[in-house]
């Protein structure tokens, strides 16, 4: 009965699990095998484990081997540098990035979005071009060239260098997330 019940929770943790998380694949495969393991630690004394040992190894085998396939997420460390086939919506979900523009030649009005999700990301434009950063946030903090920025509500930043050049508009949705904003 205990392991019933426990593959029957497993199976529900797992789907409320990825319902928080719908980008990720491995939180809900983690989330079912730690309670199989918990189900395994309260029938251990019994010695009646194996129909939960089977389904901990088969969830095992199938976190590691996504684990293995999934391409590497960037982090603190890692550089995001942005050409002029850059899309102009990104999402960031638990991620924390850096994202050069600066190499990046305004050639057109045009308007970006990006959405951060429990993410941080320090954003580096260019100093010699038309940048107009607009900023919604919630439970953020956001770090502009004009001031810093906590809790919630909107800010922006502007650096119109030429009135007649092409000038790049960038929205940030912000939850739960930090933003700094440099020129370079």
């Amino acid at each position: 009965m205990i392991t019933i019940v426990t593959l029957i929770l497993a199976t529900g943790v797992g789907v409320v699990v990825s319902l928080g998380f719908p980008d990720l694949v491995i939180m809900p495969l983690a989330a079912a095998l730690a309670v199989i393991g918990l189900g395994l630690l309260v029938i251990a004394k019994r010695a009646h484990g194996l129909g939960l040992i089977i389904p901990g190894a088969m969830l095992a085998a199938l976190l590691a081997g996504v684990t293995i396939t999934m391409p590497p997420t960037m982090n603190d460390s890692m550089l995001y540098r942005v050409g002029p086939t850059q899309p102009a919506n990104v999402r960031l979900y638990g991620e924390q990035e850096t994202m050069d523009i600066t190499t990046m030649e305004i050639s057109e009005d045009e308007r970006w979005q990006i959405e951060l999700d429990h993410a941080e990301l320090e954003l580096i434009i260019p100093a010699d071009q038309n940048i107009v950063v607009e900023a919604s946030y919630d439970n953020s903090m956001l770090t502009l060239p004009k001031g810093i920025f906590s809790g919630s509500g909107h800010a922006s930043t502007e650096q119109i260098v030429d009135e007649v050049r092409p000038t790049l508009v960038i929205e940030i949705f912000a939850n739960e997330s930090q933003l700094w904003v440099s020129a370079s």
